[in-house]
């Protein structure tokens, strides 16, 4: 027997319907009809029916024995503790029947019990009190012994209830029949009147109605075992009471009565019947719902244009589409159920195994490109969680990384070429240094960053001293070579520092000197002459020197955060201007600095 605990399977969890409860209304008030109506006539004598009684008890017992039997697979599935005693409850009626059974003439030809009428009267009483006691124990367990035990002391608690209510049985039926000459005599030739005039009667006939009052009262018949409880109950309480009612045997309120007690040991085993029915009727169509979502998955899968395999928790193969098969070059009939690893050893060193892994511990989706190079092929692949293992999606995208490597080569050519064409478009075409146009925008650039961080930014514009005689004497194509040099020399004796050298314009060039303050400006500017000077180019015509020199001017600014930058720049390069117009008037060949006040 399984011990799984599944409070949804059990009856006493199913709720009843509105056509339910009509229904168990509608039985109980036609056996109540019945048996109200009989009762004028309840003493009337009736022939003896022989087979009635061998009937009656035969469907009782299977009746009981069968409900007794479901209700324990209720217990052990439910684990509701109070089910194992309302099945014992049917189990002591079944087996009570027998020997009360064996106690009618013509049943058996002899034997122990036979033609015992006293015997009879009295395994009656006990059927008939024990099994409202039952039913009462039942109800006044509800909620208050729910939980089951489980192992051993489980089996010892089945095994307690189920033998003790045998070994009642037996020890009963023994008192009876043993000690029957000294139990008060409750019958005489089929006239049981005494039993209903006497204590045991009414005491009797109370404790079924207390049964049924109580049932309902806790149960308020809701759920579905509890509604076709109450009608068993019900038609046991009115067995007794038309038994009682009609004082003898073989009379119409006596049978009526028997007919009562088949209606009690049919109402939950009907019941039970019609519930097992129903419950096969929507296995068999969610068998027929799940093989046509089977079907239709695997349509699906089978047109999934991406190749798709699954493994279980195991590594095994569970499915593999069309397009998987093709790429692999293996039908999922041949490793269905292998191991994954073991068919596919060469991906155990690869990131295939690595993401799998994962994927199978974190219960977390991958993705990845990889390189398939038995094949030549780039192919994605998406690894996905499952309830059963992991399911993984992979595609050729051989073409796609070709375009993607194809289009990064020319993204890189073009880049490199707006870079090229970005520095001609900036640099001046004979002497290689940044041109007038770069000058203009560093300019702009540096003096926002000279006013945001209150940075000191100077400017160096120099020429070269009596350049236009030197062309006239060398010529023009000399004088060119002459200015390239020039810019190249003082670009590299500049090359370690922030300082950025343009060519201006002629013979004129400017360097600007982001965050140098004063000091600094000049001793650059020292630099620049020194350097035009030890390039030693000879200069015949120079009324300075025998060499080409230079006259440099500086200035220094510090932009207040509040200025105009639009109508401020102009004032850096006009002072530095006139600094060299100064070096100049001075005798050339050398540096003079200037301060910017800004207005």
């Amino acid at each position: 027997m399984s011990h799984v605990r599944d409070s949804i399977t059990s009856l006493v969890n199913l709720t009843t319907t509105r056509k339910q409860r009509i229904t168990a209304l509608l039985f109980a008030i036609m056996i109540l009809i019945v048996s109200v109506a009989i009762m004028p006539t309840a003493n009337t004598k009736i022939f003896e029916i022989k087979s009635f009684i061998p009937m009656l008890t035969a469907w009782i017992l299977f009746g009981d024995l069968m409900t007794s039997y479901l209700l324990y697979i209720q217990y052990r599935t439910s684990g509701s503790n109070p089910l194992l005693i309302l099945s014992a409850s049917f189990m002591f009626t079944g087996l009570i029947v027998i020997p009360h059974l064996l106690t009618f003439p013509n049943i058996v030809a002899e034997g122990w019990f036979v033609d015992k009428e006293q015997t009879s009267v009295w395994l009656w009483v006990v059927w008939h009190m024990g099994f409202p006691i039952g039913i009462l124990l039942y109800t006044f367990t509800l909620g208050r012994w729910d939980s089951a035990r489980e192992g051993c002391r489980a089996f010892w608690l089945r095994f307690a209830i189920v033998a003790g209510t045998v070994c009642v049985i037996g020890l009963i039926v023994f008192a009876v029949v043993r000690y029957e000459s000294q139990l008060p005599l409750m019958i005489v030739h089929h006239d049981y009147s005494k039993l209903t005039r006497s204590i045991i009667g009414p005491i009797l006939w109370a404790v079924n109605l207390l049964a049924v009052v109580y049932l309902y009262y806790r149960t308020r018949a809701k759920s579905l075992l509890h509604l076709w409880l109450m009608v068993s109950t019900f038609a046991f309480f009115l067995d007794v009471s038309l038994t009682l009612y009609a004082e003898s045997r073989f009379s119409l309120g006596w049978y009526v009565a028997r007919v009562n007690s088949l209606f009690s040991a049919s109402a939950v085993l009907v019941i039970f019947f019609y519930e097992i029915n129903r419950l096969y009727i929507r296995l068999i169509r969610s068998q027929e719902k799940l093989e046509h979502s089977e079907e239709h998955l695997n349509r699906i899968l089978g047109s999934i244009t991406d190749s798709f395999l699954a493994v279980d928790r195991q590594w095994k193969y569970t499915y593999m589409n069309k397009e998987a098969e093709k790429y692999v070059g293996i039908s999922f009939e041949k490793v269905k159920g292998k191991h994954f690893w073991a068919i596919n050893s060469h991906l155990l060193n690869t990131a295939w195994y690595t993401m799998a892994q994962l994927v199978m511990k974190n219960k977390a989706s991958e993705e990845f490109v990889w390189y398939d190079k038995s094949k030549h092929h780039w192919l994605e692949i998406r690894i996905y969680p499952s309830n059963d293992g992991i399911s993984i999606y992979f595609r050729d995208v051989t073409e796609r990384m070709v375009a993607e490597g194809q289009l990064k080569e020319a993204n890189e050519k073009l880049q490199m070429a707006n870079r090229l064409l970005t520095d001609f478009s900036f640099t001046d075409g004979l002497t290689g240094v940044y041109n007038r146009r770069y000058f203009d925008q560093m300019l702009q650039q540096e003096w926002q960053h000279s006013m945001h961080d209150q940075i000191p930014l100077s400017l160096i514009m120099f020429d070269i001293d009596f350049f236009k005689k030197y062309n006239d004497n060398y010529g023009h194509q000399m004088g060119d070579e002459c200015l390239t040099s020039v810019a190249h020399a003082v670009r590299d004796a500049l090359a370690n520092t922030t300082a950025i050298v343009c060519r201006y314009g002629g013979e004129e060039f400017a360097i600007l000197l982001p965050q140098a303050d004063r000091e600094a400006a000049i001793r650059f500017a020292g630099t620049v002459r020194e350097t035009v000077n030890n390039l030693a180019i000879p200069h015949q015509a120079s009324k300075v020197s025998a060499f080409v020199t230079c006259s440099v001017g500086v200035a220094t600014v510090q932009v207040p955060a509040d200025t105009d930058s639009s109508s401020q720049q102009g004032r850096l390069i006009m002072r530095s201007d006139a600094a060299l117009y100064e070096a100049k008037q001075s005798g050339r060949n050398q540096v003079k600095y200037t301060d910017v006040h800004l207005e």
